[in-house]
């Protein structure tokens, strides 16, 4: 982790937002209508989006460092390897929130109407 203040705490927040985060883009959007909240999903969507961003530096940060974590008995490439994957885990976010579409967005053809 790098130099932040409460750590510890940091990683607590971190783990709660992603433990709470998956049920909330996983529930049923009659959910979130039922509540008045229709756009929730994703806002929850963008929060762990950023979150995964910001994460970014704590990764780079122990690649850099060769530090690991206690109990994990990866090699130093899955530290180097975490960072390069973010993005993907980013738009993972906001594709299972519904906030983009990109690129897996169904292809509207133009219709051609036979007279």
């Amino acid at each position: 982790m790098p130099p932040a203040p409460r750590p510890l705490g940091l990683v607590w927040f971190t783990g709660a937002t992603e433990i709470l985060g998956g049920p909330a883009l996983t529930a049923p959007q009659r959910l979130y209508d039922r509540l008045a909240i229709p756009r929730m999903r994703h806002l929850v969507g963008w929060l762990l989006a950023l979150q995964f961003g910001l994460m970014v530096a704590a990764n780079v940060n122990v690649a850099l460092t060769g530090a690991g974590v206690e109990g994990l008995l990866f090699g130093p490439w899955y530290y180097w390897l975490r960072p390069a994957f973010q993005p993907l885990i980013m738009w993972w976010a906001l594709y299972a929130s519904g906030a983009v579409d990109w690129p897996l967005h169904e292809r509207r053809s133009a219709k051609i109407s036979v007279a």
